[in-house]
């Protein structure tokens, strides 16, 4: 399920929240106390899960994040959706500045 960016350790080992293999992988601000080169890294393994056939959801203020990795994106606005679709289709992503 994942290569060299994911150790066995932390990605597949008995004590791994992965080790169940689950189908749905849920982030709430996942980089956002990590210095850049963690959060690098921590977006590579994201990456790389979803590219295996697992579901990541993930919250992020951080719109240039969320302009890297995600393939859809939903936008809420004091609460309530304001937008979906594509990554890439999502204008909030685009016209998003941090």
């Amino acid at each position: 399920m994942v290569t060299s960016k994911c150790s066995e350790e932390v990605c597949r080992g008995p004590d791994s929240p992965l080790a169940l293999e689950p189908k749905v992988l849920l982030l709430d601000e996942p980089t956002s106390a990590l210095d850049a080169a963690s959060a690098e890294a921590v977006e590579a393994i994201v990456t790389e899960l979803a590219a295996a056939g697992m579901a990541v959801v993930l919250v992020s203020h951080d719109t240039a994040q969320a302009r890297r990795i995600a393939s859809h994106a939903l936008v809420l606005d004091r609460g309530r959706l304001a937008e979906h679709g594509p990554a890439g289709h999502v204008t909030y992503l685009q016209e998003a500045t941090t």
